[in-house]
């Protein structure tokens, strides 16, 4: 069974440099947006890819004969909110 608190443990600074990072970007499809606008579409598509990868782990077995690695950052940080308050969660995934 996975479990979000079994994954290898992340300095919260690797967080902090994340959100930077992408507050900070200047290129791509968020260019235009403002950095807390680029954060929320950076969210959204972590919450996206973290269905996937959900999917991905209880589904059968693929051709390959193996379920998905540990998830990246960003899924792994969907995940861990969705462990400490799922309730939030929902409520952003349905709206």
């Amino acid at each position: 069974t996975l479990d979000p608190h079994s994954f290898p443990t992340r300095r919260s600074s690797d967080l902090h440099d994340l959100r930077t990072r992408v507050q900070a970007g200047s290129d791509g499809i968020t260019s235009a947006l403002d950095p807390a606008a680029r954060w929320s579409v950076f969210i959204a598509i972590a919450v996206s890819r973290f269905e996937k990868y959900i999917t991905a782990c209880v589904e059968p077995l693929g051709a390959a004969g193996r379920r998905p690695e540990l998830p990246p950052l960003d899924v792994a940080l969907v995940w861990h909110s969705y462990a400490l308050n799922p309730r939030r969660v929902l409520d952003f995934v349905a709206a």
